[in-house]
């Protein structure tokens, strides 16, 4: 086995046994099910781990994470998460969460072809192309970057209310959409204001 799954293993082991210390019946009650009060769309990014940066506790963010945080109906991971976490599991709130440094963020805005990435890619190139007179008024890279990021969460929370489960909810005022960024340098969650 390899060097670092035997660090990931050892590391849970710790990390099990330092829980059971703190919480005898922390592992019996995770059993019992889960009522998460967010669900949240995030980046694949590995420095974006939505229980780490919110300091969140096991069971309460319901999670689907894919390249650059792309909610779109033709995806069927992102409809069936959705889908399950309202109707299922009743979840109250979701949370888009984009990020700065955002690797899918740059690669569109680039517009160079990444073939298995397309499918996110042309989604958030279009978004782009809505809002380049915008972005392009910035002068640091970073700056285009981030902002294209809060545009992008803008936008995915949009697509949301394209999914009519999702609509209803919104309407009635039983479903709440949030939209965040992450500052990778700084490790605070920004609100995205509609």
């Amino acid at each position: 086995m390899c060097n670092q799954l035997e660090n990931l293993l050892s590391q849970n082991k710790q990390w099990a046994l330092e829980k059971t210390k703190s919480q005898k019946d922390f592992f019996n009650e995770l059993t019992k099910g889960q009522s998460p009060d967010f669900l949240w769309i995030g980046c694949s990014d590995s420095r974006v781990s939505p229980s780490e940066i919110t300091n969140a506790s096991s069971g309460k963010i319901f999670v689907h994470r894919n390249i650059a945080n792309v909610v779109s109906l033709e995806d069927k991971s992102v409809a069936s998460v959705l889908y399950y976490g309202i109707e299922a599991l009743k979840i109250p709130n979701i949370i888009v969460c984009g990020h700065t440094h955002c690797g899918g963020i740059m690669a569109a805005m680039d517009d160079k072809e990444i073939t298995f990435l397309e499918p996110w890619l042309i989604r958030l190139r279009k978004i782009y192309q809505q809002h380049k007179n915008f972005i392009l008024q910035f002068e640091d890279a970073e700056k285009k970057a981030e902002e294209f990021a809060k545009i992008s969460v803008r936008e995915q929370i949009k697509n949301l209310l394209a999914f009519d489960f999702i609509a209803e909810k919104v309407e009635k005022q039983s479903l709440f959409l949030h939209g965040l960024i992450h500052h990778i340098a700084k490790g605070e969650l920004e609100k995205v204001e509609n």
